[in-house]
């Protein structure tokens, strides 16, 4: 039996600027707060110099833009259980993008030096799985950055504010959140990753701790 990415609480056919509507909302906070993430995973891009990478989750090909237009040296493919996925070829004009399930991948092993995963893992049930299949496709020493959100007591309360529900396990947008931030690096470490640098967004203080990029080493 084929394994699912997503179950009944997720959307997966929604159009692909509607995934993640926050990237270009009207409210500037907001705005800042998710292109932060892109903004620091690109940072950490810089530093570690893939020749190949793999976005997951890559919705509607922003960071694949920005990946590309900053370092345009880099291979990149994305992927995402969004079937619309597949007309992001024909805007990029290279067939780099495909529907596919994370917990089961096309690719080869060792196939990517770096993978990315911004507010992926949080929306996945067995992360045991995930994880296994990312370390599948990434090479000895290959890098893997994630983000995730804290779920605390403010990012919650602004969840309501936008989205009009508090719940870390349903809701509009993306779908379901199963796992924050503090237990998705504490499984990550714990299944064969060292992690090697961290940013907290906006800042480190717990109560204004919304979301953490964070940098690991495959062991």
């Amino acid at each position: 039996m084929k394994k699912e990415i997503n179950d009944k609480n997720q959307h997966i056919k929604i159009p692909l600027q509607e995934i993640v509507p926050e990237y270009k909302s009207k409210n500037k906070l907001v705005r800042w707060l998710f292109n932060k993430r892109q903004q620091v995973a690109s940072h950490y891009i810089y530093k570690i110099k893939p020749n190949k990478l793999l976005d997951i989750g890559c919705g509607d090909g922003s960071f694949i833009r920005r990946i590309k237009n900053k370092f345009p040296n880099i291979k990149v493919f994305g992927v995402d259980a969004n079937p619309n996925i597949k007309y992001l070829n024909s805007v990029f004009k290279e067939k780099i993008f495909s529907q596919q399930d994370l917990l089961n991948l096309s690719f080869k092993k060792n196939s990517f030096d770096a993978i990315i995963c911004l507010d992926v893992l949080e929306h996945i049930k067995n992360l045991n799985l995930a994880l296994n299949e990312i370390k599948r496709v990434l090479n000895k020493d290959g890098y893997l950055i994630t983000s995730e959100p804290t779920e605390n007591f403010l990012y919650k309360s602004l969840r309501f504010l936008y989205k009009g529900t508090y719940s870390e396990k349903y809701g509009p947008g993306a779908g379901a959140h199963y796992w924050n931030a503090k237990k998705i690096d504490r499984f990550i470490k714990d299944n064969g990753f060292t992690k090697i640098s961290s940013k907290k967004i906006p800042f480190f203080l717990p109560l204004l701790d919304l979301f953490h990029v964070n940098l690991y080493l495959k062991k």
